[in-house]
């Protein structure tokens, strides 16, 4: 009797429509997917301090609007593919399936790029953009930003040594161009692999998200080679699921809001160094 009870339990859970807003303003809760700050790529603390800040501002912000604090619970995935797979972890592109971890968490926010089968799952709700870059310690003489040859005439610079993190997708990617194992530099995730990278006077490179480290490209300390073409069109969105209008309209509608109060220049001060103005500029004159 108890294993059937379980059984429809499941049965009920993972076939329930996503929560309304009025459900989420009710249980003065949202739950919010994240990528595990432990095996993110660039920094740990910085991604653990970007959703401090993101907290800090939704609790705010919906104390103004409903007159009730809503806490984000982060719930944490230890890969990409984690936010788009079935319960079988195989992602199924097509646009009628609903993710397995939709049926979890109310939305998503992270950075991803904004591919076409992504977007027919679920609505992105854009806040900023960033990309992919490979940069390194030494200056490139005749820097193309947007030139996928030169960024490949580099990492496969047999003097060029390269900072990473294991099992993860840079980690892969060296694998796949046959970067040999005494030219790669492993650090932990919260040590960072631009700092990993600054540790010694070799010649090193790394794929960094931009936005990461703008603060050190205005000190001189780190230089672009170039965007990795299959990451330009990344931003860091909520995602949610495309028949729960109510929350996407909530969401959106919270966007200018952010964009006009003290946490939104105070986030990237903290976390890149930069106020936002100025962030947006770079950025965008990186990414075109």
């Amino acid at each position: 009797m108890k294993k059937m009870i379980f059984i429809l339990y499941l049965i009920i859970s993972f076939s329930a429509d996503a929560r309304t807003l009025k459900e989420i303003i009710n249980s003065g809760v949202i739950q919010v997917a994240v990528l595990n700050p432990e095996k993110d790529e660039f920094d740990s603390t910085k991604s653990l301090e970007k959703n401090k800040l993101l907290n800090q501002f939704f609790e705010n912000y919906t104390l103004k609007k409903f007159n009730k604090k809503i806490t984000i619970q982060f719930t944490y995935v230890n890969k990409f593919s984690e936010f788009w797979s079935n319960q079988n972890g195989k992602i199924i592109k097509e646009k009628d399936y609903t993710p397995q971890l939709f049926k979890k968490v109310d939305a998503y926010f992270e950075f991803m790029s904004m591919s076409d089968w992504r977007t027919n799952k679920a609505q992105a709700i854009p806040m900023f953009k960033s990309n992919l870059s490979l940069i390194c310690n030494f200056e490139q003489k005749n820097s193309d930003l947007h030139n996928i040859e030169q960024v490949m005439e580099v990492m496969l610079d047999k003097s060029v040594n390269f900072v990473a993190i294991k099992n993860t997708k840079l980690d892969n990617s060296l694998e796949r161009l046959k970067i040999p194992k005494n030219r790669i530099l492993y650090v932990n995730s919260r040590f960072g692999l631009v700092k990993g990278m600054l540790q010694n006077s070799k010649r090193e490179c790394t794929l960094a998200e931009t936005m990461l480290v703008l603060n050190m490209f205005t000190k001189g300390k780190v230089y672009f080679v170039g965007n990795v073409t299959p990451y330009r069109n990344r931003v860091l969105a909520w995602w949610v699921e495309k028949n729960n209008a109510e929350l996407n309209n909530f969401i959106k509608e919270s966007i200018p809001s952010l964009k006009k109060s003290e946490e939104w220049n105070k986030m990237f001060r903290d976390l890149f160094g930069v106020n936002y103005n100025l962030y947006n500029f770079i950025v965008n004159s990186y990414i075109e």
